[in-house]
């Protein structure tokens, strides 16, 4: 019974470490079907390893679909393009209607990459324009506290010379009385 423990308690930790290193996308396939083995075989998964069964049941779920053979001939025979225009160089087969949506979908991977770096950078841009603008209104408040502050000390220093003054001005007056 021990020894199951024990066991068990080995392969848990392996098939934590496993799934450390698919988040980490660093894992080869045969450790990815490990991993996709044990969520859709084990039939009583711990509670911290549960909330990933569904996603690896789900991947090999997908993983098993098979399109049938002739699904391509379908599909664009159903678009009605019917069969692609092929040429032939150097015994190799290029079909045009293939190279274009290859073209087509590069462009458009470029562009929308271009565009979402563009929008971070714009972004990032006006956080940046709204700090410094912060800071610079902090700045200004303090700046202006600062002074205010002066002020308020340079009137005291006056108030307490004033003072000084009169007591010294009373003092004399209490001595030229009391002669």
């Amino acid at each position: 019974m021990d020894e199951f423990n024990y066991m068990e308690k080995y392969w848990l930790r392996y098939i934590e470490d496993l799934l450390e290193k698919y988040w980490a996308a660093d894992t080869s396939l045969e450790e990815e079907k490990i991993l996709r083995n044990f969520f859709v075989h084990t039939p009583n998964l711990p509670p911290h390893l549960q909330a990933y069964a569904e996603f690896f049941i789900t991947q090999q779920a997908q993983h098993n679909i098979k399109l049938p053979a002739d699904f391509d001939e379908k599909l664009l025979e159903k678009l009605g393009h019917g069969e692609p225009v092929t040429i032939s160089r150097s015994g190799k087969r290029f079909a045009y209607s293939s190279l274009f949506a290859k073209i087509a979908a590069s462009i458009v991977i470029l562009l929308g990459t271009g565009f979402f770096i563009y929008r971070g950078v714009e972004k990032k841009q006006a956080r940046n324009a709204a700090v410094a603008q912060a800071r610079e209104t902090i700045i200004n408040a303090l700046t202006m506290i600062a002074d205010n502050v002066q002020k308020g000390e340079e009137a005291i220093d006056e108030g307490l010379k004033q003072f000084e003054i009169l007591s010294a001005h009373e003092h004399k007056q209490e001595q030229k009385l009391r002669q």
